[in-house]
């Protein structure tokens, strides 16, 4: 609308549009030792349904290709309404490198180890 105001995206709202990763797949944790097959045969049970499955400490990690019925081409079609968990949720404990937010991270942390030379110096 001609005349009003939006507000500016911040980085971290730019990179979460662009990456999309949880928009186009979902992750689930499992302890394989609540079935009642072995942890090799879980995983084959979810791999032959087309999922990525790998282990993290004592559970399982499935990721399923599962695209959020809201995702255009152009990204999140109600993302300025978008639900509470979608405005909270970090991808990064589940997708780690993959999720762009990972880049924030690296250079906050670059940037605490340059500010760490400075004052040494």
């Amino acid at each position: 609308m001609p005349g009003m105001k939006t507000k500016k995206l911040s980085k971290k709202e730019q990179l979460c549009i662009k990456c999309r990763k949880c928009c186009e797949k979902v992750g689930v944790y499992t302890d394989p030792a609540i079935y009642e097959i072995s942890e090799k045969e879980v995983v084959l049970f979810y791999q032959a349904r087309g999922a990525t499955v790998t282990k993290s400490d004592d559970e399982l990690f499935i990721v399923f290709d599962l695209p959020c019925p809201h995702l255009s081409k152009t990204g999140c079609a109600i993302y300025k309404s978008r639900p509470t968990i979608c405005r909270i949720y970090s991808g990064l404990h589940e997708f780690g490198d993959d999720c762009l937010w990972s880049t924030l991270t690296k250079k906050r942390v670059a940037s605490k180890k340059t500010d760490v030379n400075r004052a040494a110096s």
